[in-house]
């Protein structure tokens, strides 16, 4: 099985280990601010937490500003209320937007699995799966975008062809 490597997720996709140690350190960031253990509240600790995944986002959003040549491609299985749909969303140019794109959930996590840039997130009808590409713009992708919106099956072969991973730009910046 390929490495999951994260690169950013939202609040609710973090396990309760995970969670308990952002709260240690939002904990430990609020006594370095000069807050007593007695005044320390719940409130604020959650609070921290928020403002260390926000700083997080942004620095993502920074470490993954880079203008590619080709136009990211968002690939999606979607969970509906009335099964799964599959759909598609062209981006711009720029690697960052693997984070910043909407994948139409509340809490989503976008990861590389040792091929691909994906992303996966869960709302109130089920939970989404996203691929991002990069397109080839020396061809014509209409044939893949109408079999990718009609629901029909397309091989790893066609998404290949049309586009092409985008895993050697973030190795570029994280080294994985």
């Amino acid at each position: 099985m390929a490495k999951h490597n994260i690169l950013w997720k939202s609040y609710g996709m973090y396990s309760l280990k995970e969670l308990k140690e952002y709260e240690e350190q939002a904990k430990i960031n609020l006594l370095n601010n000069e807050y007593t253990e007695e005044e320390i509240t719940e409130e604020q600790i959650t609070q921290e937490v928020y403002d260390d995944i926000d700083m997080d986002y942004d620095c993502e959003i920074d470490n993954l500003n880079v203008t590619l040549n080709g136009r990211i491609l968002a690939i999606a299985s979607m969970g509906l209320w009335d099964g799964r749909r599959t759909g598609y969303k062209i981006l711009g140019h720029n690697l960052n937007e693997v984070v910043s794109c909407s994948i139409g959930c509340d809490e989503k996590e976008v990861y590389c699995d040792g091929r691909n840039v994906l992303a996966k997130g869960y709302h109130h009808d089920g939970r989404n799966y996203v691929e991002f590409r990069e397109i080839r713009e020396d061809r014509n992708i209409d044939t893949l975008l109408e079999k990718i919106y009609n629901n029909k099956e397309v091989s790893r072969r066609e998404i290949n062809y049309y586009t092409r991973s985008l895993l050697p730009e973030v190795k570029k910046i994280y080294g994985f």
